[in-house]
Order: C-alpha cells, then sequence, then structure tokens
C-alpha cells in the first residue's frame, strides 16, 4: 500500500549550526556492529555517526574527496545506500545527497571501546549534515537488535528506544523536519 496522506516528522540537523544532534546511549558493544537508517540529506560532506560531538570515532564519513577512510581510527567498514556497496567518500555523498530518502546500512563497525553514545547529525564544525536521519536500527553481526528508534520529531520524547531502554535526547533545539510525500523528501519546517 501506498502514502495514505498526513505529515511525517523528524528532526532537521543543519550544517551550519554545530550544536543540534541527537545522543543515543549505546555502552560499548562489539567489533561487528551493524547501523542502519533511513537518511534524506542536502549536504556534500558530513559523518553519520560518531562517540563523541567532536575528535572521537566516527563513521560513514563522506564528501567530495576519493579516499576510503569512512571509519575512524583505521577500522573497515562497509557502507550500503539501497542495498549497493560504495567504497570511497565521494560516492557515498553522490549517493546520498540527491535530493531523496535513502537506506544506509553501515556493517563492520567497532564498537568495543569509547562507544557509550552514539552521536547523530553532529560531529565538529566541518562535517555536519543538512537533512534527517529516521528509523535507527542498531545491531550486532549475529542479528540481536541492540536498539531501534524512530526519531520521527525533535524532542526528546521522539528519541525514545523501541525495542529498550536506550532512550535519546536532543541537543541544541534542531527543527522539525516533515515530508508529505511519504517520507521521499524533507524540509524544515
Amino acid at each position: 500500500m501506498g502514502f495514505m496522506g498526513g505529515a511525517m516528522y523528524g528532526a532537521w540537523w543543519e550544517a551550519a549550526v554545530s550544536s543540534k544532534f541527537i545522543t543515543l546511549p549505546i555502552a560499548s558493544l562489539t567489533a561487528n556492529v551493524i547501523f542502519e537508517c533511513d537518511i534524506y540529506c542536502e549536504s556534500n560532506k558530513f559523518i553519520i555517526g560518531a562517540a563523541v560531538s567532536s575528535g572521537g570515532r566516527y563513521f560513514c564519513y563522506a564528501d567530495s574527496a576519493s579516499s576510503s577512510t569512512v571509519l575512524s581510527g583505521g577500522d573497515f567498514s562497509e557502507v550500503y545506500v539501497d542495498g549497493v556497496e560504495y567504497l570511497r567518500r565521494d560516492t557515498i555523498s553522490a549517493a546520498i545527497n540527491d535530493g531523496e530518502t535513502h537506506r544506509l546500512r553501515v556493517t563492520k563497525i567497532d564498537m568495543r571501546t569509547v562507544w557509550a553514545n552514539l552521536i547523530l547529525g553532529g560531529y565538529g564544525s566541518g562535517f555536519l549534515m543538512d537533512g534527517t536521519i529516521r528509523n535507527v536500527l542498531l545491531r550486532t553481526s549475529d542479528e540481536v537488535v541492540v536498539g531501534s528508534w524512530s526519531l520521527d520529531g525533535n524532542t526528546d520524547a521522539d528519541c525514545l528506544d523501541l525495542t529498550g531502554s536506550n532512550d535519546g535526547t536532543v541537543s541544541g533545539s534542531p527543527s522539525r523536519a516533515i515530508s508529505t510525500d511519504g517520507g521521499v523528501t524533507w524540509a524544515k519546517e
């Protein structure tokens, strides 16, 4: 069944404002964590997830450079956009930054150390995204769900862990994102 009408909501991150992000408490996990989310992005340089808001471990780094480094700490991960694997930062950026919502999957993330939290939407001052991230799923390589968050708004109440007790928090009052076409495109409300 297709989209039946009504609006969908999320948090809108703005690249110009580095203090807006969502923190999901996860505690240190394993060496092969899988991260998935729906992403709508209008930026060409961004980092999706980080252990701290600046200067720490991160994953899914995308920009216009052709580097293959998409995860900090020398770890190797696999990045998929809509089921297609991308090996370089520039191709990840181009695949995501096209004006439509995509399903992002990052595998083999080593979260054994320093990952007390997962920060979405904000890392430093030069790696922030314009857009929204929703329907986050975090699980181990043996399919054990660590947490899932719909992130369908811009308040703490919209960051509840749907499978456990790792409720998230919103920092910096991001704007609310809205979609009126079933989540294909998004705009800052």
